[in-house]
Formats: C-alpha cells, structure tokens, sequence
C-alpha cells in the first residue's frame, strides 16, 4: 500500500491508502484529489481496454480498406455496434424483426431500408434524433482528466475536452509554464 501524505481540514494527514478514506474524509481534501491503488487501477484497465477497441478498429479499417469480405455474423456484430446509439426498445424491436419476421441478417435489414429510401427518393429525408448529433467525437464518451494529479474520471460537456474543470486546466497550465521555464532556464 502507498503511503500519502494529504491536508484534511487544514491538518496534514498519512494515509496508507487514499481508498481507505471516507467519502466526507475525501471530500475535505484541499486541492486535487489524489487516486488510491484501486482507482489507479481501474483507471488503468479503462485506458488499456480503450486502446484495444481502438486498436482493433484500426485493424478493421485495414480490412475493410482492403477489400476484405466479412461474414453475415461478422456483419451483423458490426452493425449491432449502432445499436448503442439506439433506444433499448427501438435496438431490441431491429434484432426481433431481422431474426424472426425477416429471418434476415441485421445487415441485410439496414441496407434494405437505404435501398428502399433511395429507391422512393428520400435518402435525404432522414429523420435524425437529437441525441444522435455529434461534433467530432460523441459528447457522451467518457475520459480521465488530463491533470496527472487528478485523473478523475468524467463525460466531456464538448468534443474534445481534456480537464473534467476549469481548476485543473489551469493548474496544468501553471505546471506547463513553469516546466518551459525549467526547460528555458538550463539552456
């Protein structure tokens, strides 16, 4: 277990283990908070399994790039991917009428709906849900705060947003600063 030494209160405090703090003991903390060895590590598990998703739609992309060509069910799992964006009951009611009315891939129902909008000439007459718009990255994704102290993690208001508050913004500014400082002043 780490040892830290943290202000409650106004009073320096050891700790063995900031996860073994209560939630109005960590709630008095001044300044950022620090991370336990079990909020550490869940951070951590987050970050890599984030990064295999990645990894694995860069290699998708690869394959989809290459001309590759992928099985119904493979398909079908890439399509169901959609449905977190989806109602639960409008997600469900797609898989219901794709494997017992239609007895058809998911796939095969959602490019039979765009050829049947092309065909009656509404492609451009798509009905979009608030909740769907996006600008860049969707505004719902989780992320940790780039402020190493910190690390909390949070859902951005806007695309892009590295600081779950204005206070660790700036507290990793000043950090910046004096770091280019440090780095000016050994030249």
């Amino acid at each position: 277990m780490a040892i830290e030494e943290i202000e409650i209160d106004g009073e320096k405090v050891v700790i063995k283990d900031i996860d073994d703090l209560t939630a109005d003991e960590f709630a008095s903390i001044k300044g950022p908070k620090p991370m336990g060895e079990k909020a550490l590590a869940e951070r951590a598990e987050k970050r890599q399994a984030a990064a295999e998703v990645n990894q694995l739609f860069n290699q998708l992309r690869t394959l989809v790039v290459s001309g590759h060509q992928f099985a119904d069910w493979q398909l079908d799992v890439a399509m169901s991917t959609l449905f977190v964006k989806l109602e639960k009951a409008d997600a469900e009611w797609i898989k219901e009428l794709s494997t017992q009315v239609a007895s058809r891939p998911i796939w095969q129902l959602f490019a039979g709906w765009f050829k049947l909008l092309h065909e009656r000439g509404e492609t451009t007459a798509a009905i979009y849900d608030v909740d769907w718009q996006t600008n860049g990255e969707s505004k719902k994704e989780k992320t940790f705060c780039a402020y190493a102290p910190c690390g909390v993690e949070f859902v951005g208001e806007r695309a892009g947003q590295k600081f779950h508050s204005n206070a660790c913004g700036v507290a990793q500014e000043k950090l910046d600063r004096e770091s280019a400082k440090e780095t000016s002043a050994s030249w």
